[in-house]
């Protein structure tokens, strides 16, 4: 037996490590093997989903969700594990185009496998002040709003003292920032807006670099400020402006944001009396929403409703009426869908009776408009010879 120290000691030394690291790495490897047996190969989600998704084409994204996911569940008849990407897009994409029900089934379906999906869909950027501003957002969704503030404004000192005071990062850091005493700290709202209107004066220079869409969030914060106390009249222009934005194309769901913000614009227009201009910005959001959402859908069933309260609101009643009728009749078929008339029906049938009302007051004003003394069973007036 060689003597410690030796060179044949150091020898033997090297090869039982050798030795032993052989043997971890095939054990490594067939813990690998094993956790690849039983996991099985996951279905990828076809392009072209995606890509008619961000076109704003929903119910085209929707069928093409349905088509992979048959094909899917086709080839694996026995462990549906491999579909589970499919069906968590196919609720995603559902919910997308209106379809409540199957986007609720399709998620149900997709929790039922189990999957820690949460641990990818929080990994984001690894500055230091977005980090500050990740934690901020999980104390606000916790309700700790102090905690978030204090979040927010060490994620304004992070960014500041590592990109400056004038720079794009600063800038959502303000935004960050900002928004969150808006909606959080209404006794700090001016303060917030302050911070906002900073936030949007330095990402207005390099919008390319706004790849999470803080001028948008900020513009539309500043406008529901503005809205909650009844000055519609000054956040008309942030709402223009973000019309504008979406139609520039910046941000990943811009086929959303032109209908959604235009949808903001039509409301902010009505509570002013500018029922004119609502018709001509409403007019556009059915166009758009008629090509993306299924018949019948509640996006679906608002575009025709307020269009028709934009035409009453001009006294324009018989095309006021047209609509409403189809607002309706979809509010029928959409009650009539439920198995049975609960809650969820009920609630269904609340959210759109506003159409009813209007359709009752078009017809009451067409009635009027035509009807004579003689109709009210009134002699015609004696007139002097």
């Amino acid at each position: 037996m060689p003597s410690p120290g030796s060179a044949n000691w150091q020898s033997a030394g090297s090869a039982v490590r050798r030795a032993a690291f052989r043997v971890l790495a095939v054990l490594a490897l067939a813990g690998a093997a094993t956790a690849a047996a039983q996991e099985p190969e996951r279905w990828e989600v076809p392009r072209e989903i995606y890509d008619a998704s961000l076109a704003g084409e929903y119910r085209k994204a929707l069928s093409l969700a349905q088509a992979a996911l048959a094909r899917c569940r086709e080839a694996n008849p026995t462990d549906e594990r491999p579909c589970a990407t499919l069906w968590v897009t196919l609720s995603s994409q559902a919910y997308s185009a209106g379809d409540q029900t199957l986007g609720a089934y399709a998620g149900k379906v997709y929790d039922s496998f189990g999957i820690d999906y949460k641990s990818k869909s929080l990994a984001r950027a690894n500055a230091r002040w977005r980090r500050f501003a990740d934690r901020a957002s999980s104390y606000s969704t916790g309700d700790d709003n102090q905690r978030a503030k204090e979040m927010y404004q060490l994620a304004v000192l992070a960014a500041v003292s590592k990109h400056g005071p004038d720079s794009v990062a600063a800038g959502v850091a303000y935004g960050d920032l900002g928004r969150h005493l808006i909606y959080r700290h209404p006794t700090e709202a001016s303060r917030g807006a302050t911070l906002l209107h900073r936030s949007i004066r330095l990402i207005e220079r390099c919008p390319e670099l706004d790849s999470g869409g803080t001028l948008a969030y900020n513009l539309s914060a500043l406008a529901l400020n503005l809205e909650k106390y009844r000055l519609y009249d000054l956040a008309e222009r942030y709402r223009r402006k973000l019309v504008l934005l979406a139609d520039s194309g910046v941000g990943a769901s811009a086929a959303f944001d032109r209908q959604s913000h235009r949808s903001s614009l039509a409301y902010n227009l009505r509570r002013q009396g500018k029922f004119a201009e609502m018709e001509q910005v409403q007019r556009e959001v059915l166009r758009m929403r008629v090509a993306q959402y299924v018949p019948d859908s509640n996006m679906w069933y608002h575009a025709h409703a307020d269009l028709a309260d934009a035409l009453a609101g001009q006294r324009k009643w018989a095309e006021a009426r047209t609509y409403y009728r189809i607002g309706t009749a979809s509010a029928q078929r959409a009650v009539a869908a439920f198995e049975k008339f609960d809650g969820g029906a009920e609630r269904e049938m609340r959210s759109r009776r506003p159409a009813f009302i209007g359709l009752v007051r078009a017809n009451w004003a067409l009635a009027g408009a035509t009807r004579t003394p003689q109709d009210a069973g009134l002699k015609p007036p004696r007139r002097g010879s």
